[in-house]
């Protein structure tokens, strides 16, 4: 986790790809908080909680290629 702000720290965002990169942190907390709740009720479909997460996972690492 602290990789990513020191990078953006040295490397300065081009002003079209701050307003995706904002955000990503909240949507990130809201989204891990949802997957443990998930898990913490539901444990009978722990298979399906993390197969919805890894293909959440592969999408905001598309975003983030994208944006570098």
């Amino acid at each position: 986790m602290a990789g990513g702000p020191a990078e953006l720290s040295i490397v300065p965002l081009r002003p079209a790809h701050e307003i995706h990169l904002l955000p990503l942190p909240g949507v990130f907390m809201v989204y891990r908080g949802a997957l443990d709740a998930i898990l913490f009720l539901r444990p009978e479909h722990a298979r399906a909680s993390f197969l919805a997460a890894l293909g959440a996972d592969l999408g905001t690492l598309l975003v983030l290629v994208w944006l570098a």
